[in-house]
């Protein structure tokens, strides 16, 4: 009984895959495996506050070799695209066509894409939102001959932070397949060296908050400004994290309006006091006056590193006289603005 109910059941299994399995596909006439090469750019320079998103490098759509693909035996299938050993996996967050569609490389922080048209490059689409790359292809075909004329695309994309360590590069070969048969392929030819140059505010330095000692008004004198006594000022820096190679260079400015060019003024309100604000001054010392709204030059980083901007805060009178000066609490504000090439 076991062997009559082995017997029945297989050829019927064999029935239903029977479409698929007869058809052969060939190459027409003189047409053969479509091969494509596109080169890796030599150099990429990667600013570290470049967006998670971004594209870094686009080769457009460049024109493979035309070949033509006879199918006989009847059913239909599909073209089907497999990328390289080097591609890597799917980059959580990045979608188009309803698929991941960007995929690690060797070099943390940079991902890939790739597409494939089977129409004229000219004819194919830009669209990334809605393109399917080469990974998730699957295009159902019937015809018993049909050319194939298309294009290849490949994105480089930044995925997070990106590593200048090793340089890029993509072995193996791509490749595309109607049925069992190899149609095209492309290969990602060359390497590409990283150059993350830039500086970026460390966490730590994102918000700041300076408290400064308290004062009473017999500190000052009518003929000062800067409140001399250091011991009322209060130092701090903020940290960056900077590349071999950059320029840096920073602007502060103040939040609000500000009694004089350099004076940050105090925020206005009850329990605030009056005829008071803060200067700032550069250096561990605070021996240089701050210039507010300027970009100032700080340093040439030679090496990969943490690079600190040391500040200082002092009180300063902004009332012609003592007696003109109010109590009360004082709280002011700045923004720090990085510049580096």
């Amino acid at each position: 009984m076991k062997k009559f109910l082995c017997y029945c059941f297989l050829p019927t299994c064999l029935f239903l895959l029977s479409p698929f399995a007869k058809a052969i596909c060939t190459f027409q006439n003189h047409s053969k495996v479509s091969e494509t090469t596109i080169s890796l750019p030599s150099s990429l320079s990667v600013s570290r506050d470049l967006p998670v998103g971004t594209e870094l490098w686009n080769s457009g759509w460049v024109r493979a070799p035309s070949t033509a693909v006879n199918c006989t035996g009847g059913g239909y299938g599909f073209i089907q695209g497999f990328f390289a050993s080097g591609v890597g996996a799917a980059v959580p967050g990045f979608s188009s066509g309803g698929f991941s569609s960007v995929y690690e490389t060797n070099v943390p922080g940079i991902g890939i894409s790739i597409y494939l048209c089977d129409s004229l490059p000219a004819r194919c689409e830009s669209d990334f939102e809605s393109l399917v790359t080469l990974g998730n292809l699957l295009v159902p075909v019937e015809d018993d001959f049909f050319p194939l004329i298309g294009g290849w695309l490949v994105r480089l994309i930044k995925t997070g932070p990106v590593s200048g360590s090793v340089p890029l590069q993509v072995p193996g070969v791509n490749s595309s397949w109607v049925h069992d048969l190899e149609t095209g392929t492309l290969t990602l030819a060359g390497q590409t060296r990283i150059n993350t140059l830039g500086c970026e505010i460390a966490s730590q330095s994102t918000n700041i908050t300076v408290s400064l000692p308290s004062i009473i008004l017999a500190d000052f004198r009518d003929d000062m400004t800067v409140l001399d006594d250091r011991s009322k000022s209060k130092t701090f820096d903020i940290q960056l994290i900077c590349d071999a190679g950059t320029k840096l260079s920073y602007q502060i400015d103040s939040v609000g309006s500000s009694s004089s060019t350099d004076v940050l003024s105090n925020s206005t309100g009850t329990g605030l006091a009056s005829g008071i604000g803060v200067q700032l001054f550069r250096g561990e010392f605070g021996d240089d006056v701050l210039p507010l709204g300027s970009r100032l030059f700080h340093t040439n980083v030679d090496s990969d590193s943490i690079v600190t901007v040391p500040l200082m805060a002092r009180y300063y009178k902004t009332a012609a006289r003592v007696s003109e000066m109010k109590p009360g609490k004082v709280s002011v504000a700045a923004t720090f603005t990085l510049n580096y090439e």
